[in-house]
C-alpha cells in the first residue's frame, strides 16, 4: 500500500530558483526508503514539506490517499527525528521521561513497561534511563531521539541526517538501530552519506540541485545506475557500480 506519495512539488525562497522542482516520490508501507544527495540539494525541504512544517508553493502531498493539510491528527502518523537531537529534547530531562514526553503531549495511551522493554531491545542499558540527557554521549542522545520517535507508534518515522555528527563507531550503532526497526515501520532517511543509506534502505532517491534525479531499489542503484551524478556519487565512496 502507498502510504506517502508526492506529486509535481514545487518549492522557492527567494522567487529567483527552486529549491524543489517537480518532485515526484511514492513510498509504500513499511518500506525504508534513503534520499541521499550533497548538502543544499533540497532534500530537508521536501522532509519539512512531508512534515507540514513549510508548504510548498504547488504541488501535493498524499498520506494514504489524503492530502496531508486535510488530516487533523497528522502528527500522530509521523514522527521526526532531527539531525541535532538537542534542539528537541530537553537537555534537564532523564532519558525515561524524554521518551515518554511525546506520549504524553499527544496523550496517547501508554504501558509503562512495554516502553521500557522497547527502550531496552533498541539498545540503551537500564543504567541509563535516570541520567540526564546533557550527559548522554552524542550516538546516545541520538538513540533516544530515534526511540522517541518509534515509541509513540507512528506509521512514517522522518530522520534527517541522523548520523551527520557522529563518529563512526557510532554510525554503526545507529545503522544497527534503524535496521531493527526496519520492517515494522516506513522509514523516510535523509543522508548525504550513500554507505548509509546502501546499510539500511529497500529504495534510494538521488537528489542533486533540487531535482530527484534517480530512483531505484538498492540493487539496482549500486550496481545499475542510470544518471550520471549517482555515478559520481558512488565513485566517490569507492563504490564502484558493478557492470
Amino acid at each position: 500500500m502507498t502510504l506517502i506519495k508526492i506529486e509535481h512539488l514545487y518549492k522557492s525562497f527567494d522567487k529567483k530558483h527552486y529549491v524543489l522542482e517537480d518532485i515526484n516520490l511514492e513510498i509504500f508501507s513499511n518500506e525504508s526508503f534513503c534520499l541521499v544527495g550533497p548538502s543544499g540539494c533540497g532534500k530537508s525541504t521536501i522532509a519539512k514539506s512531508m512534515l507540514r512544517f513549510i508548504k510548498p508553493d504547488s504541488g501535493n502531498i498524499y498520506f494514504k490517499g489524503k492530502d496531508i493539510y486535510a488530516i487533523k491528527d497528522y502528527q500522530k502518523y509521523v514522527s521526526f527525528v532531527p539531525q541535532d537531537p538537542m534542539s528537541s529534547i530537553n537537555p534537564r530531562f532523564n532519558v525515561l521521561d524524554a521518551v515518554l514526553e511525546p506520549i504524553r503531549i499527544m496523550s496517547l495511551a501508554f504501558n509503562t513497561d512495554d516502553v521500557l522493554n522497547n527502550i531496552l531491545r533498541l539498545g540503551l542499558k537500564e543504567e541509563l534511563l535516570h541520567k540526564k540527557v546533557r550527559d548522554l554521549s552524542g550516538g546516545e542522545r541520538q538513540r533516544v531521539a530515534i526511540i522517541r520517535a518509534f515509541t509513540t507508534k507512528p506509521e512514517l518515522i522522518i530522520a534527517d541526517e541522523p548520523t551527520s555528527s557522529l563518529d563512526a563507531i557510532h554510525k554503526n550503532t545507529i545503522a544497527s538501530l534503524f535496521s531493527e526497526i526496519k520492517g515494522s515501520k516506513t522509514l523516510f532517511l535523509i543522508t548525504h552519506d550513500i554507505k548509509f543509506a546502501q546499510k539500511i534502505c529497500d529504495k534510494i532517491g538521488i537528489m542533486h540541485d533540487g531535482k530527484l534525479i534517480e530512483i531505484g531499489g538498492k540493487d539496482d542503484i549500486f550496481k545499475s545506475p542510470r544518471h550520471s551524478f549517482t555515478k559520481k556519487l558512488l565513485d566517490s565512496y569507492s563504490l564502484k557500480c558493478e557492470e
